[in-house]
Protein backbone atom coordinates (compact mmCIF):
# COMPACT_ATOMS: atom_id res chain seq x y z
CA UNK A 1 0.00 0.00 0.00
CA UNK A 2 1.36 3.62 -0.68
CA UNK A 3 0.56 6.40 0.92
CA UNK A 4 0.95 10.29 0.06
CA UNK A 5 1.63 13.34 1.70
CA UNK A 6 2.02 16.32 -0.42
CA UNK A 7 4.75 15.39 -3.09
CA UNK A 8 5.80 12.77 -0.72
CA UNK A 9 5.06 9.07 -1.65
CA UNK A 10 5.79 6.31 1.15
CA UNK A 11 4.98 2.37 0.88
CA UNK A 12 4.04 -0.23 3.06
CA UNK A 13 3.25 -3.80 2.65
CA UNK A 14 -0.51 -4.92 2.93
CA UNK A 15 0.33 -6.93 6.12
CA UNK A 16 1.70 -3.92 7.77
CA UNK A 17 -1.10 -1.57 7.15
CA UNK A 18 -3.60 -4.01 7.90
CA UNK A 19 -2.74 -3.13 11.91
CA UNK A 20 -4.48 0.09 11.66
CA UNK A 21 -8.37 -0.39 11.31
CA UNK A 22 -8.73 2.60 8.87
CA UNK A 23 -6.50 1.67 6.02
CA UNK A 24 -8.14 -1.75 6.47
CA UNK A 25 -11.50 -0.28 6.15
CA UNK A 26 -9.92 1.03 2.81
CA UNK A 27 -8.71 -1.74 1.73
CA UNK A 28 -11.65 -4.02 2.24
CA UNK A 29 -13.92 -1.49 0.46
CA UNK A 30 -11.63 -1.19 -2.19
CA UNK A 31 -9.03 -3.64 -3.37
CA UNK A 32 -8.06 -1.43 -6.24
CA UNK A 33 -6.62 1.44 -4.58
CA UNK A 34 -3.32 2.01 -4.76
CA UNK A 35 -2.43 4.90 -3.38
CA UNK A 36 -4.08 6.52 -0.12
CA UNK A 37 -3.53 10.46 0.66
CA UNK A 38 -3.19 11.30 3.99
CA UNK A 39 -3.02 14.54 5.70
CA UNK A 40 -0.63 13.74 8.46
CA UNK A 41 2.80 15.43 9.05
CA UNK A 42 5.53 13.13 7.19
CA UNK A 43 7.78 13.08 10.48
CA UNK A 44 4.77 11.53 12.20
CA UNK A 45 3.74 9.34 8.89
CA UNK A 46 7.18 7.98 8.67
CA UNK A 47 7.10 7.04 12.71
CA UNK A 48 3.87 5.37 12.28
CA UNK A 49 5.31 3.30 8.88
CA UNK A 50 8.05 2.61 11.66
CA UNK A 51 5.59 0.93 13.98
CA UNK A 52 3.44 -1.02 11.65
CA UNK A 53 6.64 -2.57 9.76
CA UNK A 54 8.39 -3.35 12.89
CA UNK A 55 5.35 -5.33 14.04
CA UNK A 56 4.19 -6.27 10.59
CA UNK A 57 4.97 -10.16 12.00
CA UNK A 58 4.22 -10.44 15.84
CA UNK A 59 2.23 -8.83 17.64
CA UNK A 60 4.10 -5.94 20.35
CA UNK A 61 4.23 -7.41 23.77
CA UNK A 62 1.25 -6.37 26.17
CA UNK A 63 2.29 -3.32 28.54
CA UNK A 64 2.12 -3.96 31.96
CA UNK A 65 -0.17 -2.15 34.15
CA UNK A 66 -1.13 -0.04 35.99
CA UNK A 67 1.45 2.37 35.24
CA UNK A 68 3.19 3.55 39.08
CA UNK A 69 6.43 5.74 38.10
CA UNK A 70 7.54 7.99 35.12
CA UNK A 71 9.73 5.43 34.09
CA UNK A 72 8.18 3.65 30.79
CA UNK A 73 11.23 1.62 30.37
CA UNK A 74 10.01 -0.43 33.04
CA UNK A 75 6.24 -1.51 31.81
CA UNK A 76 7.34 -2.20 28.21
CA UNK A 77 10.19 -3.57 25.66
CA UNK A 78 13.16 -2.27 24.76
CA UNK A 79 12.63 -1.34 21.14
CA UNK A 80 9.14 -0.06 22.23
CA UNK A 81 10.98 2.28 24.79
CA UNK A 82 13.37 3.87 21.83
CA UNK A 83 10.40 3.96 19.33
CA UNK A 84 8.58 6.43 21.62
CA UNK A 85 11.19 8.68 23.70
CA UNK A 86 10.23 11.43 22.34
CA UNK A 87 9.01 15.36 22.80
CA UNK A 88 5.84 15.91 24.75
CA UNK A 89 4.17 17.72 21.53
CA UNK A 90 5.14 14.94 18.82
CA UNK A 91 3.89 12.09 21.50
CA UNK A 92 0.42 13.90 21.14
CA UNK A 93 0.98 14.69 17.21
CA UNK A 94 1.77 10.76 17.21
CA UNK A 95 -1.06 9.90 19.24
CA UNK A 96 -3.53 11.81 17.24
CA UNK A 97 -2.29 10.32 14.25
CA UNK A 98 -2.84 6.53 15.75
CA UNK A 99 -6.24 7.68 16.87
CA UNK A 100 -7.19 8.53 13.06
CA UNK A 101 -5.51 5.49 11.45
CA UNK A 102 -6.85 3.44 14.26
CA UNK A 103 -4.05 1.50 15.24
CA UNK A 104 -4.99 0.07 18.71
CA UNK A 105 -1.34 -0.83 19.99
CA UNK A 106 0.34 2.53 18.75
CA UNK A 107 -2.30 4.37 20.84
CA UNK A 108 -1.75 1.86 23.87
CA UNK A 109 2.18 3.12 23.72
CA UNK A 110 1.74 6.49 23.37
CA UNK A 111 -1.02 6.81 26.11
CA UNK A 112 1.27 5.04 28.02
CA UNK A 113 4.23 7.17 27.56
CA UNK A 114 1.97 10.31 28.19
CA UNK A 115 0.88 9.06 31.44
CA UNK A 116 4.62 8.57 32.66
CA UNK A 117 4.59 12.38 31.57
CA UNK A 118 1.82 13.29 33.90
CA UNK A 119 2.28 10.49 37.24
CA UNK A 120 2.85 12.29 40.45
CA UNK A 121 2.70 16.09 38.81
CA UNK A 122 0.81 18.63 40.55
CA UNK A 123 -2.27 20.07 39.06
CA UNK A 124 -0.73 23.21 37.73
CA UNK A 125 2.17 21.59 35.98
CA UNK A 126 -0.50 18.81 33.87
CA UNK A 127 -2.44 22.05 33.08
CA UNK A 128 0.48 23.93 32.06
CA UNK A 129 1.39 20.22 29.94
CA UNK A 130 -1.68 20.10 27.97
CA UNK A 131 -2.34 24.19 28.28
CA UNK A 132 -5.05 23.83 29.74
CA UNK A 133 -6.19 27.24 32.07
CA UNK A 134 -7.53 26.82 35.35
CA UNK A 135 -11.02 28.56 35.23
CA UNK A 136 -11.71 27.09 39.16
CA UNK A 137 -11.97 30.19 41.94
CA UNK A 138 -9.60 29.76 44.73
CA UNK A 139 -12.24 28.85 47.17
CA UNK A 140 -13.34 25.51 44.26
CA UNK A 141 -9.04 24.42 44.00
CA UNK A 142 -9.10 24.54 47.64
CA UNK A 143 -12.56 22.33 48.02
CA UNK A 144 -10.91 19.98 45.30
CA UNK A 145 -7.71 20.01 47.06
CA UNK A 146 -9.31 18.72 50.27
CA UNK A 147 -10.91 15.85 48.63
CA UNK A 148 -7.96 14.75 46.74
CA UNK A 149 -6.26 14.29 50.04
CA UNK A 150 -9.12 12.77 51.71
CA UNK A 151 -9.38 10.12 49.51
CA UNK A 152 -5.58 9.48 48.66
Amino acid sequence: MRFSFQDTTYELSSKAASRSNFLSKIKDQDSSISLVSLNINPRILEKIIEFLEHYENEDPAPIICPITTPYIEEYITAWDSAFIELEFDVLIELLWAANYLEILELIDLTTAKISTFIIHKKTDDIRSCFHIENDYSEEQSREIEELFMKFS
